[in-house]
């Protein structure tokens, strides 16, 4: 097809065939099969496109080590193959392979097993120590291990509870990372009140704050501007709390707010122009109050819903 219409020497239809093999090669109908009879049919698109249409291909999951043994003279993007695609152990039966041990180390495939059987590998402990696979029984029972504590190692690890830091104290916590995704509660606030909570930062991004936790710590300096704007807000918070410094504008098109809940209380100094921001809100709300201060230079493609 190619050869036969010249496809080389028109950029712009021959960009459009690019982007359709890459949507083609990204897709996760792809099986190995037709993964093999592309490189076959095309070595020109493999051969000089690699960062188009040959990362779609290295990062497809239908991708097989079957494959690339049989093609070893293809450039293969080992950290692409290796990240989360291929089968550990089919990486770890082909050390002559150049892995992409950082990428190797977030492989879904990898398991405490599996890494204790491995442990002469330039494992990256960065991503070791933030593994979903990992848990904090996993690294209690193995204290020995290199973990990295902080920033991207055990801090960002999803399972990280707040027994596992009560039970390190010590270590290089990032507080960082612990605020963003640790469960906050009461009697956490309460035991540990001299801990960097850093509540500021908390109103903005942790998705643990609730109204009996605000209500059960109205002295903390929780920043309800902050808390305007956090995906967790909801109309129980605003009406508990009317005199705080909330920002209308960030509520106003904060998806936790919904049109029943502006509707309900039209009292309240909504900003409608951010209001049309609001992923809860439809064209034909629009519609039953023309009267309002729309934005009609922006609607988002959900109003149309």
């Amino acid at each position: 097809f190619i050869e036969n219409y010249q496809l080389q020497h028109h950029w712009s239809v021959q960009f459009c065939l690019l982007k359709m093999w890459c949507g083609l090669m990204s897709t996760k109908y792809l099986n190995s099969t037709i993964i093999e009879k592309f490189i076959e049919a095309y070595p020109k698109l493999v051969n000089e496109y690699k960062y188009c249409v040959w990362d779609q291909i290295c990062k497809n999951p239908a991708l097989t080590m079957e494959l690339v043994l049989a093609y070893p003279e293809l450039n293969w993007k080992c950290d692409a193959v290796s990240s989360r695609n291929m089968n550990i152990n089919d990486i770890l039966k082909h050390p002559e392979l150049e892995w992409d041990w950082k990428h190797v180390s977030q492989n879904l495939g990898l398991t405490m097993k599996v890494l204790l059987a491995n442990l002469d590998k330039p494992w990256s402990w960065v991503c070791i120590s933030s593994h979903p696979n990992v848990n904090m029984s996993d690294i209690e029972s193995h204290i020995d291990l290199p973990w990295v504590w902080g920033f991207g190692g055990v801090s960002s690890n999803p399972n990280l509870t707040m027994a596992m830091i009560e039970a390190h104290p010590v270590e290089d916590w990032s507080w960082d990372c612990i605020r963003r995704h640790v469960e906050l509660t009461v009697d956490t606030l309460g035991k540990h009140a001299d801990w960097p909570w850093k509540l500021d930062q908390m109103s903005m991004f942790s998705p643990f704050i609730t109204l009996e936790l605000l209500l059960a710590t109205p002295d903390l300096p929780w920043d309800y501007e902050c808390l305007s704007g956090n995906k967790c807000l909801t109309m129980d918070m605003v009406l508990a709390f009317p005199d705080k410094d909330w920002n209308w504008r960030k509520i106003s098109c904060n998806k936790g707010i919904t049109m029943s809940d502006i509707e309900s209380h039209m009292e309240l100094p909504w900003k409608w122009s951010w209001v049309v921001d609001n992923p809860n809100i439809r064209i034909c709300d629009i519609e039953k109050y023309p009267d309002k201060s729309w934005n009609f230079s922006w609607m988002p493609p959900t109003i149309f819903n």
